[in-house]
């Protein structure tokens, strides 16, 4: 590995665009290309950052809005030039080079933070091979450049704490997390993190330069956000730093109120995921070797389990009705029954509602991270038809997607979602 140098930032740089576009080329001879030769594939999210520009476009304004445009903005700088199928192509190619640049990023990270040559070069190969990241480069979702953000914003933290055109870098780290938290929102608690070390980091001088030194960190990301808010009190009439806890389609169906239940009782509410507790009201397995678990913290003494039970039961009677949208009565029914849970859950385990389940459903909590990526490994690959947990985590953790999967729907379904 001797050829990996830190002096030769190009050199390196052009190994990793080999070697991501390799990987790429991977995924395509496991799936083969889209319907008309097409690069991208999509997912059950892609087309809430694609359709919000393709409607910008037709002069009917950025909607739906219940996603930041972070990722949306890369989208219209290639539309404005391409028609759609070229520019989503044209976002795996930028999504292949950040991803490149991702593993330049994360060995010079390392470079800087222990001195080390050889830490530099293991750093950019274990990036550089992380099937983890690199699984998205073909899917339009935001986790390429999500990472790419991150890094970049690590690495001109690392340059402005060595003296080395603070401002500069300071801006750049700024701008960095900016577009990573409108890539993510979740992200926006990383403000706190750097605060604090920006406060502890002697480096950078008297408490006063310090602030100001975060005030430079902060601006990129003040400025893009008051945009935001400003668009969204003229478009909705509400002031929305960020996006809303819950997406407009949620709230009018039987998920919200099942989501707010769950919330209240510490469990987990991301449905697609095998094994969360919400998909025991549902009435779908785990995986083929047991049921879903029962969520327990929510059952009380004023809400037993015939309550739970009998909300699960109105709740797969709208599961199997089919219709685009709920019976209000149903509705009414079901969300009643989960405020009288949630109310009994309030009364009679006041410690658990108010503390331990916030600290189980915090955005980052290991638990809640650990069911996500469950959820983001079957998006790399597409629906698997193999049923278990061990066969799927194999699959996808191994990079090796079966040849027959189908493929996530194409140009076709996405012209018609966007008519």
């Amino acid at each position: 590995m001797s050829f990996i140098k830190p002096d030769h930032p190009l050199r390196v740089l052009l190994i990793a665009i080999f070697g991501r576009s390799l990987m790429l080329i991977w995924q395509l001879s496991m799936h083969g290309l889209g319907e008309h030769g097409e690069l991208y594939a999509l997912s059950a999210d892609s087309l809430d950052y694609i359709a919000p520009i393709e409607s910008l476009l037709g002069g009917r304004g950025y909607t739906p809005d219940f996603r930041m445009p972070g990722y949306g903005i890369v989208y219209l700088v290639l539309r404005l030039m391409l028609d759609s199928t070229a520019a989503l192509n044209g976002l795996v190619v930028a999504q292949v080079l950040a991803g490149a640049s991702s593993a330049l990023l994360a060995a010079y990270i390392l470079l800087r933070s222990t001195g080390s040559v050889k830490a530099f070069r293991w750093g950019f190969w274990m990036m550089l091979i992380s099937s983890f990241v690199a699984c998205y480069d073909r899917f339009i979702l935001t986790e390429t450049f999500a990472a790419f953000a991150l890094l970049f914003s690590v690495h001109a933290w690392l340059m402005a704490s060595a003296q080395i055109h603070r401002t500069k870098y300071l801006l750049q780290c700024g701008l960095g997390l900016a577009w990573l938290v409108f890539l993510k929102p979740v992200f926006v608690v990383l403000f706190g993190v750097f605060a604090v070390a920006v406060v502890f980091n002697a480096g950078l001088g008297t408490m006063r330069q310090r602030v100001l030194a975060f005030v430079w960190l902060l601006l990129p990301f003040l400025l893009a956000d008051a945009a935001w808010v400003c668009r969204n009190q003229i478009a909705n009439g509400r002031f929305q730093p960020l996006v809303p806890a819950i997406a407009p389609n949620l709230k009018a169906d039987v998920h919200y109120p099942l989501i707010e239940l769950m919330r209240a009782s510490g469990a987990s509410y991301v449905w697609w995921n095998e094994g969360s507790e919400i998909r025991w009201f549902l009435g779908r397995g785990a995986d083929s070797e047991g049921p879903c678990p029962l969520p327990r913290f929510a059952i009380t003494k004023s809400c037993p389990i015939d309550s739970l039970q009998r909300i699960a039961d109105l709740v797969r009677q709208r599961e199997r009705s089919g219709a685009a949208f709920p019976d209000p009565e149903l509705l009414t029914s079901i969300s009643n029954a989960c405020d009288h849970c949630i109310a009994a859950i309030k009364l009679e385990r006041p410690w658990h509602y108010h503390v331990v389940a916030r600290l189980e459903n915090r955005p980052l909590a290991p638990r809640t991270q650990e069911r996500n990526h469950h959820g983001a490994r079957l998006a790399c690959i597409g629906p698997a038809r193999e049923g278990t947990e061990a066969r799927l985590f194999r699959t996808v953790h191994r990079f090796r997607p079966r040849r027959d999967d189908p493929l996530p729907i194409g140009s076709e379904a996405l012209a018609q979602a966007l008519v």
